[in-house]
């Protein structure tokens, strides 16, 4: 294959890989919203029993499904900030939770006639009849709550660069934008900060924690998300190593997919393959440079802690700080004693494109995971899934996942109608677990989804029943570096001197934590 050819490939995944190196990720595409205001009105019709799912989280991976429901109850992650009081509105709470099944009679609400308006930057999150039966299930799931309710639906589809403006000015003068919004990582700390969306633990406290998302999308113990959980209960890896199979069995390794499943894919285990795999005369290494910082998940390092009264570089401070410290230790070691990183740049276009590429010349046995559904496309067999390998301060044997790139629906504190019902009908035109509903009613088997990813993604099933094996054992928190944008400081004056063996973890660590906590001062403290 020619590298050209990888090149333009990987540019159909740029946005997506990035991640936390970027400051930004996760973002629904922006090739479908049109250049001006869009808004679609869609009126109650069809099969009176339908209803739908419409999740709209992201992550690193085009296969991935991200989330964790454990608890009834929505648990504070991440730090703690100041939260400005929700506007005042008269809220009559109702208890009566998901609408009963077997009811096709209207429910009686403050929306009952009314037209509810959802924003959104993307038309890919509007319910269509796409020929699948999770996706017409969808569609009819939203008919029938229009139905159920009376209502009809406005899409605001805005395009993303004009969105977020678009919505704050309305909300700061106050006007209603939308009575459902769709929220991104990069605005959802700052809609919170500033009273621009509603909590809602109170509205979904009678939902089923196994049908929705109670955990991830929380702060300072509220939830500020609608967002339905994982049908079969799992959540795949976010970011997670590829490896070259062709390449472990030649060098007599133990499958990694089996330690990390008995929870024996450790660091040093890691270190040893790689060591192994290394050789400079024939040009092979053990992992490329690209995203190891993502290793940092692995060992309960936080990038922002609470210390007397204020929000601090974890990097340098509290428990973390000495985390963050055996990591950039392990990394130096690993590519000046070791020499089994291939490349000093952990971040940009350049240091993807050749990660990748070394990967496809059967030059480092791991990469950062990217671009698999193109590789399957390819018909390349040398490839396969791991998870990253745990840390000596990691708390628990397996990988837990980051979002630092994700969108999910909220209810703007401006919305004119009750936000009890709002919550109510939402929720309803997002079930499709409720066999009376006719054709709203979908719910995979979980072999199906295994071999729906196995389609996608892998040269073979048993790499997606890896992936699936492990996310049931998955959790996930939100990431906070996308707040500070330490993207281009941890790249270039933490890590890439590191490698590079220019300076010590500690002095790069003491040299930038300055500006990191000038950047976390602004946003936290």
């Amino acid at each position: 294959m020619k590298k050209t050819t990888r090149l333009w490939s990987l540019l159909l995944a740029v946005v997506l890989m990035l991640g936390c190196l970027t400051g930004c990720g996760g973002d629904t595409s922006k090739d479908d919203s049109s250049s001006t205001v869009t808004t679609t009105k869609t009126q109650a019709e069809g099969n009176n029993d339908s209803t739908t799912t419409t999740t709209t989280e992201e992550g690193g991976n085009d296969e991935v499904t991200t989330g964790s429901v454990t608890e009834d109850t929505p648990v504070s992650t991440g730090p703690s900030v100041n939260v400005k009081p929700t506007a005042s509105k008269v809220i009559t709470t109702r208890t009566t939770g998901t609408t009963k099944s077997n009811s096709s009679a209207k429910i009686p609400t403050s929306l009952d006639g009314q037209t509810i308006v959802i924003s959104t930057w993307s038309t890919s999150t509007i319910p269509t009849k796409d020929g699948t039966d999770s996706g017409n299930a969808g569609y009819y799931a939203f008919e029938w709550a229009k139905k159920a309710y009376n209502v009809e639906v406005e899409w605001k589809v805005v395009p993303e660069e004009t969105y977020f403006t678009e919505f704050i000015t309305a909300a700061l003068s106050g006007d209603t934008y939308s009575d459902i919004c769709l929220t991104h990582s990069q605005t959802y700390l700052s809609w919170i900060t500033d009273g621009l969306i509603v909590p809602l633990e109170e509205y979904m406290k009678d939902k089923d924690s196994k049908r929705w998302n109670k955990n991830t999308f929380t702060l300072n113990g509220h939830l500020y998300a609608m967002q339905t959980a994982s049908s079969n209960g799992v959540y795949l890896p976010e970011n997670y190593f590829l490896y070259n199979p062709r390449m472990l069995k030649q060098l007599g390794l133990e499958d990694p997919q089996k330690l990390a499943l008995e929870g024996k894919w450790t660091w040093e285990k890691f270190r040893e393959y790689c060591k192994a795999a290394t050789d400079p005369t024939a040009g092979t290494y053990g992992v490329t440079a690209f995203n190891l910082n993502q290793l940092m998940y692995t060992n309960n390092i936080e990038e922002i802690v609470y210390e007397n009264g204020k929000y601090v570089n974890g990097y340098t401070h509290g428990k973390t700080a000495k985390n963050m410290l055996d990591l950039l230790t392990f990394l130096q070691d690993m590519k000046v004693k070791d020499g089994s990183i291939l490349g000093d740049e952990l971040g940009g276009l350049t240091a993807m494109n050749d990660a990748f590429n070394a990967f496809l010349d059967g030059k480092a046995l791991f990469t950062f995971a990217q671009s698999t559904s193109w590789l399957k496309k390819q018909k390349y067999k040398d490839y396969a899934p791991v998870t990253f390998p745990i840390g000596p301060a990691h708390e628990g044997k397996y990988y837990n996942n980051v979002l630092e790139g994700f969108s999910c629906w909220s209810i703007p504190t401006n919305a004119r109608y009750d936000y009890q019902d709002l919550v109510d009908f939402f929720c309803d035109a997002c079930c499709t677990w409720d066999k009376s509903r006719g054709d709203a009613y979908y719910v995979g088997d979980i072999e199906d989804d295994i071999d729906a990813v196995y389609i996608k993604n892998w040269a073979k099933r048993e790499d997606a029943e890896f992936m699936f094996e492990i996310g049931k054992h998955v959790t996930t928190r939100i990431g906070w570096n996308v707040y500070v944008n330490n993207g281009g400081i941890e790249v270039f004056q933490i890590y890439q001197p590191v490698l590079l063996n220019a300076s010590t973890p500690k002095n790069v660590l003491d040299a930038t934590d300055g500006e990191i906590q000038s950047k976390i001062n602004a946003v936290f403290n």
